[in-house]
């Protein structure tokens, strides 16, 4: 029978490094490090983002990496150009580019410190805490990380153009990145 090509084309080259922070945490200190990749649209504005982050006491020692695919559910334009999701979310919820913000209040802390401020029990913490690197890639075309840049049908871009579903080239093309910079 004939063999699937597997391969998922992607590119780092137009990856920039934004901006860095250091988040101080309970006594631990950690590096947050947010990066754009221009080579990828998000399904209505900017681009795919990505942030690492790692234990500032181990900044450039090699550590186990741990990419955190955060949730969001699914959603696509039908031919009328109505967006048909999930749950309560919008074509808005998902489909613009991630900011530093995003990453780290919705994602990082969202998903480790409860409302009253204490640290919960999650994946994501137990990472963090067994001193994994983290891979946090965007969800901005809303595909569950899957697009291997096929064209965004019926998408009512408003920004003109044609856009691509890149969810999994993104996500590779972010993992790729950390892995050739970051000792892993």
């Amino acid at each position: 029978g004939e063999v699937a090509d597997l391969t998922v084309a992607r590119t780092t080259d137009q990856i920039t490094l934004v901006e860095s922070r250091t988040l101080n945490r309970d006594g631990h200190s950690f590096e947050l490090n947010f990066y754009r990749n221009e080579a990828y649209t998000c399904g209505l504005s900017g681009n795919y983002t990505f942030m690492v982050m790692e234990q500032a006491d181990n900044l450039d020692s090699e550590a186990p990496l741990w990419a955190y695919l955060h949730g969001g559910g699914y959603g696509w334009f039908d031919e009328d150009q109505v967006y048909q999701t999930v749950k309560n979310l919008t074509m808005d919820t998902w489909n613009h580019e991630e900011t530093f913000e995003d990453f780290i209040d919705k994602h990082l802390l969202g998903n480790t410190v409860d409302q009253n401020g204490e640290v919960m029990t999650s994946t994501l913490t137990r990472r963090i805490q067994e001193g994994y690197r983290v891979l946090f890639p965007a969800l901005c075309d809303h595909d569950n990380y899957s697009g291997r840049g096929t064209p965004y049908p019926n998408n009512p871009n408003p920004n003109g153009g044609l856009r691509q579903v890149n969810g999994l080239q993104a996500t590779m093309a972010a993992l790729d990145y950390t892995v050739s910079n970051y000792p892993s």
